[in-house]
């Protein structure tokens, strides 16, 4: 019998071919090419539409530093970069949420040759997972390195134990830093007598939020002797000292009912001790900080609380959040946040303003990464590696490590409302100041 196929068996046969050749473009890098390579698995969510790229830029300005050729395969979400004996890439897989992150780790633990390392994704919930599926789904002669950037929780370098790395600053490493700016700020007169007042409020729903007020709330107790002062709506057996914001204000139209009366206490609670140096805690997102604020300046104003109060952050806020996300008449005092990086640094001038904290831990970790590979052989294993890595140093590498944690770089800025008009003068580091 003659078999003459039918226009929907012609249709079917051509879609499984088209479908088959689009799969193809878009397999990772690991047949023919993949066997030459070192990987190291990029795990930031498609969601974020800019993590990506802003990876990618990173890596193109670590590779032009140590002068290795860069191979950009778009279609594969890959770049690979030319370290020798082996080239090292950097192949990005796109997925959305914690459960497909951890089924993605899972998958490449599996595989018979692992990547050497992931980079986890840029928030706190998502790199727990992906550490704690790398620590669980890996075979023990082969545990991936995490290698962690904006993922600040101090917790998260135990999660994939002697085998965590952060590249950029800790939560504690943040509060320490803009706490010890702060104490070159307070006035000559602070004494035993009127030590600092501080109020530490904290999102209860954000663990990052929680992280940093708690540790805040620590460094302000131990290195400025500061009076942490209580919320009146909290019972005085309660050992909670933080003062809780229930979850994050629900877009930019405006402060909510919660983040109002909470302002209203704050002040009334630093009126109560006026002569005091006050500072404020606000570890939250831009549209809450800037909501918490105006309804605190307000407040201020209302109770003719005359003396500035210093409002502290870490790098929920940054460089770009401060010059183009708040008004300077609604600050009721200097503020001081934490940077990664410099953010007026000339290597990555030719990214975004708000991108270059991204860029600039993304190139870190590059160039980190990269002197490492070079001192691998054709061989490497993680193992190899986190050794290689614990032997950085500032010389070659730009940074070094404590304890797996980046040990130095960082710094706490200071802004100030522009009294002639719009606008804030921002205080660097000099070292920052005068880069070339």
């Amino acid at each position: 019998m003659n078999f003459k196929p039918t226009l929907s068996i012609l249709i079917a046969l051509g879609l499984a071919l088209v479908s088959a050749v689009v799969g193809l473009s878009y397999l990772p890098w690991n047949a023919s090419a993949g066997d030459a390579d070192h990987e190291v698995a990029v795990l930031f969510p498609s969601s974020d539409v800019a993590a990506w790229p802003d990876f990618v830029r990173g890596v193109h300005l670590a590779a032009k530093a140590k002068n290795l050729s860069v191979i950009e395969d778009s279609s594969r979400h890959a770049v690979r970069v030319m370290t020798s004996p082996r080239p090292t890439r950097f192949q990005w897989y796109p997925v959305i949420g914690s459960f497909a992150l951890q089924n993605k780790v899972r998958d490449l633990c599996q595989r018979p040759v692992p990547p050497l390392a992931v980079v986890g994704a840029n928030n706190t919930a998502l790199t727990k997972a992906i550490g704690t599926e790398v620590f669980s789904a890996s075979r023990p002669d082969w545990v991936p390195l995490l290698l962690m950037t904006h993922a600040t929780t101090d917790q998260l370098i135990d999660v994939n134990p002697g085998r965590s790395f952060r590249f950029g600053f800790s939560n504690s490493y943040q509060a320490r830093t803009v706490v010890r700016e702060l104490a070159t700020m307070l006035p000559d007169d602070s004494n035993s007598s009127t030590p600092l007042q501080a109020i530490v409020v904290q999102v209860a729903d954000n663990p990052f939020s929680v992280d940093l007020a708690n540790h805040f709330a620590q460094e302000l107790k131990e290195s400025l002797g500061a009076t942490i002062l209580n919320d009146p709506n909290v019972s005085p057996d309660s050992s909670r000292t933080n003062w809780m914001l229930p979850t994050a204000g629900r877009g930019a139209e405006g402060a909510t009912a919660e983040e109002v009366a909470l302002a209203r206490r704050i002040v009334q609670t630093l009126s109560q001790n006026p002569n005091a140096p006050s500072a404020i805690v606000l570890p939250t997102d831009l549209d809450t900080f800037r909501h918490l604020v105006l309804a605190i300046d307000q407040e201020k104003k209302r109770q003719t609380f005359a003396k500035p109060i210093y409002l502290l952050s870490g790098d929920s806020l940054d460089y770009y959040d401060v010059t183009e996300g708040l008004p300077t008449n609604m600050m009721p005092g200097p503020l001081l946040f934490f940077s990664h990086v410099n953010p007026v640094d000339r290597s990555i001038s030719n990214a975004p303003l708000s991108h270059r904290p991204a860029v600039g831990l993304n190139r870190d970790l590059a160039h980190t990464l990269l002197s490492a590979m070079g001192r691998l052989g054709q061989q490497a294993t993680p193992d190899q590696l986190s050794a290689a890595l614990r032997e950085a140093g500032p010389e070659e590498d730009r940074i070094s490590f404590n304890a797996f944690e980046r040990a130095d770089g960082g710094a706490a800025l200071v802004a100030y409302a522009n009294p002639m008009g719009e606008g804030f003068e921002i205080r660097l580091p000099k070292a920052w100041a005068s880069s070339p």
